[in-house]
């Protein structure tokens, strides 16, 4: 009787536990990523140094369509990081300067990147460590200055905030009025203003 009482208990741990225990994180963050197919928010960032000194703050917006197109505009010092699907535009308006670098190949820079950019393979260079709604994801083989990203994404695809932890400095991005409202695809086009000097890495 003892036996069959514990092995009661027992079936109904396993039950009970057994979502948590065979949860994939990555598998959960994905998903939750592509809730937000149309995602737009203001943002609010912070530079600070790794002892917590400020060096940075800035504002902007953030659009994004899946599959791969986003548009990233920093205020006020401008900026703007553009993709249109095949091509990541860094566009820097007091420089009259424009990078175009295939996004392909510029994934592998920031994590950032995997918000909009759907390839499987580039989830392999990941471990992703999940506590609630805050993902951490940290390179399998540490190369150049990025050490870590987490991002804080409810179960319906609405981005909180995200953190990129480097060698020197830590970038921290806080969301406000987000919102899922479809975006046209025409938002992430680019063209080359006159005047503007382009460096070409597409080549």
């Amino acid at each position: 009787m003892i036996k069959k009482k514990w092995l009661f208990v027992l079936s109904l741990f396993i039950t009970i536990t057994a979502p948590f225990l065979l949860a994939d994180p990555q598998k959960d963050l994905q998903q939750r990523l592509n809730e937000s197919k149309n995602f737009y928010a203001h943002f609010l960032q912070k530079v600070s140094r790794l002892d917590g000194t400020v060096i940075q703050e800035a504002r902007g917006e953030l659009w994004l369509k899946h599959p791969n197109l986003f548009d990233l505009h920093m205020m006020p010092d401008e900026s703007r990081l553009i993709s249109d699907g095949e091509t990541l535009w860094f566009y820097n308006p007091m420089l009259e300067q424009v990078t175009a670098n295939w996004l392909k190949n510029a994934v592998g820079n920031t994590p950032f990147m995997l918000i909009a950019y759907h390839d499987p393979k580039n989830w392999e260079k990941y471990q992703v460590e999940q506590k609630g709604d805050t993902f951490q994801l940290i390179p399998k083989i540490q190369t150049g200055d990025f050490k870590q990203f987490s991002i804080n994404i409810t179960p319906e695809g609405i981005i909180n905030s995200f953190r990129v932890l480097e060698e020197n400095q830590i970038s921290e991005y806080v969301f406000q009025n987000q919102s899922k409202k479809p975006i046209a695809s025409s938002k992430f086009t680019f063209t080359v203003p006159l005047k503007v000097t382009l460096d070409d890495q597409r080549q």
